[in-house]
């Protein structure tokens, strides 16, 4: 899931440049060819032509965006609620208050 690694990457990039779109974007394309190279070759049993035949599947895209989007929806509602705190100033004031429920007795092992 190297695309999905760079994707939480870039989320944390606040200013781009050139040099972030050539490091992600290379990264996604070098380990997808070596992806391809090493499902190319016949020895490696198992593997062999399952990505081409897969990839060809549209049940494979949908799944793969599925998988994208639930990993990504958690980390942009928390990135963006510290961008927010930090571009307003109240880094600090954001508090969340636990209640904790005291045990009344201790399990008793036996």
């Amino acid at each position: 899931m190297d695309i999905l690694v760079n994707l939480h990457l870039a989320m944390e990039i606040i200013q781009w440049n050139w040099v972030f779109y050539a490091v992600i974007w290379g990264s996604i394309a070098a380990t997808s060819i070596c992806v391809m190279i090493l499902n190319a070759i016949p020895m490696f049993v198992g593997y062999w032509y399952v990505l081409f035949s897969s990839t060809g599947e549209r049940s494979f895209w949908v799944c793969l965006l599925g998988i994208i989007i639930a990993a990504l929806l958690p980390r942009l509602d928390g990135i963006q609620i510290a961008r927010e705190a930090e571009k307003f100033g109240h880094l600090w004031d954001i508090a969340v208050e636990v209640e904790m429920n005291p045990i009344m007795k201790p399990p008793t092992w036996r």
